[in-house]
This record gives C-alpha cells, structure tokens and sequence, in this order.
C-alpha cells in the first residue's frame, strides 16, 4: 500500500513493514539452533563446518534484509531519525552475530530480537498514524522518546555484556545526548 504524506513523501507502507518482519523471523530461526547448542554445551561449543555455513549464509540474508530496510528508510524523508536509528540498530547487530559463534549467548539474541521488536513497534505506530490519517508529531515524539529511552538501555546492555566494557549509566546517557545533539 502507497500512501502519499502531505504531498512530500510518497511511502511503501507494506515493504517496510514486510522487511521489518523478515528480520525478526531471520534473528529467531537460527538462533534456535545455535541456543540449543549452547543450552546443551555451554563450554567449549564447537560448531561443525556445515553448521557454520549455514548460520553465515542465514546471518548474510538477515544483512541483505537490514540493508533492504535501510534503503527504504532512507529514500523518505519521513523517516529521516528512524533511517538513522536503524543504522545504528544494524551495526549492533552485525558487531554481536560477526563475533566467534562460541562467544553468542542466549541473552545476545534476545537482545536482538528486542532491538528488532522494538523498532518494528514504533515503525507501525508511526506508520498506523498515517495510514489512520492522524499523523501528529507530538504524539509520534512522545512514542519516539520512549522508545529512545528503550534503545539506551539496549546499548547498556550492548556495551557491557557483548563488548565487555562497563560503562557508568550517568556517562553513557550524557554520551547519548551529546550524539542525539550532532
């Protein structure tokens, strides 16, 4: 479905929509194969070659999806902020799947997943709005905001337990502010 915004941006509701539910069906379909293995072996997991082909080939279409994504964020100034945020969310994911198999916890693709979740969420709200004719920024900021106070704690969680660096709640929210100002 084409909706035209206001007569300055012409949007694909469905293939966001639709790229959007491709990557989180990706996140969750090897990740249950790679958790069992980690349930039943927790130390020392050693994958065999074909399981790692398969998990790298599954890991590069989530990639060609999250790069789908970003262009259609990115070919509407609508969603300018969201384009960005996406960038952001794509990089994290790709640093925690491109790490040594071994090194992927559980708690890493539920991570994921809730990024994905996350985001999905606001795109529908924002997306909802629009298709209901009754787009209005506030409301869409105050939803945006949440969801940014939601993304802060994802990276949090990022930070500490993927890259193994502690990082003081007070720093890292003034560190988010000095980039949301840039």
């Amino acid at each position: 479905m084409h909706i035209n915004y206001q007569n300055n941006y012409n949007i694909d509701l469905e293939d966001i929509k639709e790229h959007l539910k491709a990557i989180f069906e990706m996140i969750l379909k090897p990740s249950k194969q790679v958790i069992n293995k980690i349930k039943n072996n927790p130390k020392n997991i050693e994958f065999s070659n074909d399981e790692i082909h398969i998990i790298r080939q599954h890991m590069s279409k989530l990639y060609q999806e999250m790069d789908n994504i970003s262009i259609e964020l990115k070919r509407n100034d609508f969603f300018y902020d969201e384009y960005f945020d996406f960038c952001e969310i794509e990089d994290l994911i790709k640093y925690t799947l491109n790490r040594d198999l071994s090194l992927i916890t559980e708690s890493d693709f539920e991570f994921i997943s809730e990024l994905i979740k996350d985001f999905y969420n606001l795109i529908d709200f924002k997306l909802t709005l629009v298709e209901n004719y009754v787009y209005d920024d506030k409301k869409f900021k105050h939803r945006y905001d949440r969801y940014l106070t939601d993304f802060d704690k994802s990276k949090t969680y990022f930070y500490k337990n993927i890259c193994d660096e502690s990082l003081d709640d007070d720093l890292f929210i003034k560190y988010c502010n000095i980039i949301l100002e840039q």
